[in-house]
């Protein structure tokens, strides 16, 4: 597992109002404080991208039409089933430096 991830972000602009049970964006809270030290701990060959996230505890994140998240691409996220009342309008976008160097695992 190659590390530190390379530094790019991504971001979900709510075009409407969106409560957390709409499902827009998901996030695993607090990962860039002990991330590192959990892929450490993955045993030899396991793909990090194919683990139980729900076991570190995801939380849906709501938002008002206008608001922008914006968040490290390390940070484990994702949208979740939409269990509201009705559909969600959003907008994602991803950002990178001009000169982004990959490592080949993270591709």
């Amino acid at each position: 597992m190659k590390t530190p991830i390379p530094f790019g972000t991504g971001g979900i602009l709510y075009l409407t109002d969106t409560p957390p049970e709409q499902g827009a964006f998901t996030l695993v809270p607090g990962f860039q404080r002990w991330g590192e030290t959990w892929l450490k701990q993955l045993p030899p060959g396991a793909d990090p991208r194919r683990q139980d996230l729900y076991a570190l505890e995801p939380r849906p994140i709501g938002g008002r039409a206008g608001d922008l998240i914006i968040w490290h691409q390390a940070l484990p996220h994702g949208a979740s089933p939409n269990r509201g009342a009705h559909p969600r309008m959003v907008q994602y976008v991803n950002m990178f430096p001009a000169r982004c160097q990959e490592h080949e695992e993270w591709i």
